[in-house]
């Protein structure tokens, strides 16, 4: 599961269309002769409130991925702290290095 991708459609199912949505909303209870250029410059100023909005949602997402890569980082660890070890580091680097191409041949091959 992509959590980016995943947060991603959710943000721009909460504010996509959202100016065009209130547009629509606010001429039809507001005085219908209004000129082209009040409704040109209505229409802008939603279409840049839902652009901050969009913008707030990115930041917030990409905030929270970070804060996840360092929660995954402080528990997991890095590998500098195996280096420090002389034999058992260097084995332990490389059986970490071929954990997954190894978990990964085995749940493809047939049984």
């Amino acid at each position: 599961m992509n959590f980016t991708r995943l947060a991603s459609e959710l943000g721009n199912a909460l504010t996509g269309g959202l100016a065009q949505t209130i547009f629509d909303g606010i001429k039809a209870y507001f005085p219908p002769d209004m000129t082209p250029e009040q409704q040109a410059r209505l229409r802008l100023e939603l279409e840049r409130i839902e652009q901050d909005k969009r913008q707030q949602t990115d930041k917030a997402l990409l905030d929270a991925e970070q804060m996840l890569t360092e929660r995954i980082s402080k528990l997991e660890g890095t590998a500098s702290d195996l280096k420090s070890l002389p034999v058992v580091g260097r084995l332990m680097l490389f059986a970490r290095g071929c954990q997954r191409p190894v978990w990964g041949f085995f749940t493809l091959t047939p049984a």
